[in-house]
């Protein structure tokens, strides 16, 4: 435990300093998909509408806001946590976080009308 707590000090010096940006657009991202997310559960709500399934039992127990906002929260907690511990690849974790929830938020909000017709008759479940 000694070793995992001194590799994740370790990496945390500068951490902050050289991966601004990212972590900006990451925050930008996680805000984005947690807003519409919100969004979709405040018209349709939270049964079975989240495919995440901490964000849906966040939604579940807190309900449509709030949950969300947990989910938000705890998703760039542990995101930074990786980040920094992995600091080789956290360009890698961010980048691939950042493009995920952007997907998600504009899923949220236009994608479905896209990917329910077309997409959705192909899936086995």
């Amino acid at each position: 435990m000694d070793t995992i707590w001194k590799r994740f000090k370790d990496n945390a010096r500068g951490f902050w300093k050289a991966y601004w940006l990212l972590l900006i657009l990451f925050f930008l991202a996680l805000l984005a998909d947690g807003v519409s997310t919100i969004h979709f559960m405040l018209g349709d709500g939270v049964e079975d509408t989240e495919l995440h399934p901490a964000v849906s039992l966040a939604a579940k127990v807190l309900g449509p806001v709030a949950g969300p906002i947990l989910a938000v929260i705890g998703k760039f907690l542990a995101g930074i946590i990786v980040a920094i511990y992995w600091r080789r690849i956290a360009w890698i974790i961010l980048s691939v976080v950042i493009i995920m929830s952007a997907w998600a938020a504009w899923y949220n909000l236009w994608g479905w009308q896209y990917y329910e017709p077309s997409v959705y008759i192909w899936w086995p479940l």
